[in-house]
């Protein structure tokens, strides 16, 4: 049996801090070994927080103005894009499960934002066919599209 390299690792509350300021529902936290800090944001993007503090949103090249114009809380978050899972990839891009476009995106560091993979509903509802992005209608195949 190998060890377990946690094996005795324990925090107390004294141990967290709060950190990042004006962050619309941040999600999906990654942390880099250099201390920054990545984290979903509802305006189109991620924030990057150092660990002196500073932080800057990088907001993705498409539909990031969603949010901002938006004065309806119900449409801020289903219209545009809406960042929700985060993950690294091998060349330090950040690879997006955007809960908004029903699309699976890689966005680099400055915001150029290409779509890897296309739920076939976000075409539909794009389209004006839906009244809501969540909207289930029976005659519609959930699958996925390569993303051209």
């Amino acid at each position: 049996m190998s060890n377990n390299p946690i094996d005795g690792f324990t925090v107390t509350k004294d141990d967290f801090k709060f950190i990042g300021e004006g962050l619309q529902r941040p999600e999906c936290i990654l942390a880099e070994k250099n201390g920054d800090l990545w984290a979903a944001d509802a305006r189109g993007g991620v924030v990057r927080i150092r660990p002196d503090g500073s932080q800057a949103i990088i907001t993705q090249s498409h539909d990031a103005d969603a949010f901002g114009e938006s004065s309806n809380d119900a449409e801020k978050f289903v219209d545009g894009t809406l960042p929700n899972g985060l993950a690294f990839a091998d060349n330090g891009d950040i690879l997006i499960s955007n809960f908004g476009t029903d699309c699976l995106e890689r966005m680099t560091r400055t915001g150029e934002t290409e779509v890897m993979f296309r739920h076939r509903r976000w075409r539909t509802h794009r389209q004006g066919q839906l009244r809501g992005p969540r909207q289930q209608e029976p005659h519609l195949d959930h699958g996925l599209d390569h993303a051209p």
